[in-house]
Order: structure tokens, then sequence, then C-alpha cells
């Protein structure tokens, strides 16, 4: 019997399931980028990105966070103009506690964010988190 099976984020997109079967992959865990799946912006967002593309995102948590840079760096133009080392001072100095889809940002003096990543488990064909004990 094979041991539990981890991955990231890459190995599990909309057509897993149906490449694989949801009984070879029930209890996989993978790693998901933390964000607000259930949060109002989130669904509204995503629910346009279906109507435009005519499908889901393949990966939602790229969709929004590629959302919430543009939006992030279209914030530090429209303050300080084209110049880059204007726009990433801007980032660095302006940006604390941003509310995007991706969660909460705030950049660090190296330009990180503290967002990451969560651990979710495959259980009847649905990811959900793993409650930590």
């Amino acid at each position: 019997m094979l041991g539990p099976i981890f991955g990231n984020f890459l190995i599990y997109t909309s057509n897993t399931i149906e490449i694989a079967g949801s009984e070879n992959l029930e209890g996989l865990y993978v790693y998901d980028p933390e964000f607000d799946e259930k949060d109002n912006l989130t669904i509204d967002f995503l629910e346009k990105y279906k109507q435009n593309y005519k499908m889901d995102s393949p990966i939602k948590f790229h969709t929004t966070g590629t959302y919430d840079a543009i939006k992030m760096t279209l914030e530090a133009v429209d303050a300080v103009g084209y110049d880059g080392e204007k726009i990433r001072n801007y980032l660095l100095n302006n940006i604390k506690n941003w509310k995007g889809m991706n969660g909460v940002v705030s950049f660090d003096s190296n330009g990180n964010t503290q967002t990451g990543f969560v651990l979710k488990q495959l259980r009847n064909g649905e990811l959900v988190f793993v409650e930590y004990v």
C-alpha cells in the first residue's frame, strides 16, 4: 500500500479528476496557494472570467494573482507615472494591508509578501482544508 501522496497546485487542475479518476486520487494532499475563494470579489471575478472565456480558470490562484498584481501596478502608475524605480518604491512603501483576491498584501523591504500556501486534501472529489492539530 502506498503512503500519502503530496503535490503542489500544479498537480490538481480542473480536469485532474476526469483524467485520473476520483477513486485514484482520493486522499491526495495538495499544497494550494492561499486565497479567499469564497470572497464576493473573487466569486464575481471568476464568474466574469467564465462568461468571457467560456471556461473556468484552469489555475484560479494564477488568474486572481495576476489581476491583483496588475491592479497594484496600475495604482502605482497612477500615483508616480511610468518610471520603474518610482513604481518599485511606491509598491514597497505604499502597499500595506492591501486587500486583493489572493489575500491581504504587504511588501517587505525585499519586495516579498506574506501570502503563502495551505494544505488541502482531496475528499469525495473536492479539495478541502486540512485542519492542523
